[in-house]
């Protein structure tokens, strides 16, 4: 089951922006990320990706999508490790 999870998170980003998959993961002013905050929830990533807020939370939990940080019982991804994890960057 983890497989069509990962593909399924980056086809439907790289369908929806293709430019979201540059080989500058650090200069996001023109990217689909410029008007999100610093630091992401959930709801900003399932939006981002294309995907149900289940779908994103079992992304986090498995490992797929790094940087989780659990603040009570919310799930944040700083927006720095979430564009690396769109390019493709495997240490996030």
């Amino acid at each position: 089951m983890n497989r069509p999870l990962k593909t399924m998170g980056r086809c439907n980003l790289a369908v929806g922006a293709p430019h979201a998959a540059t080989s500058e993961p650090n200069n996001d002013s023109h990217s689909i990320l410029a008007g999100y905050p610093d630091v992401l929830n959930t709801g900003h990533i399932s939006e981002i990706l294309g995907t149900h807020p289940n779908t994103t939370r079992a992304l986090i939990h498995q490992g797929i999508i790094p940087g989780a940080l659990r603040i009570g019982r919310k799930l944040y991804v700083p927006r720095a490790r979430f564009i690396a994890y769109l390019a493709g960057d495997i240490n996030g």
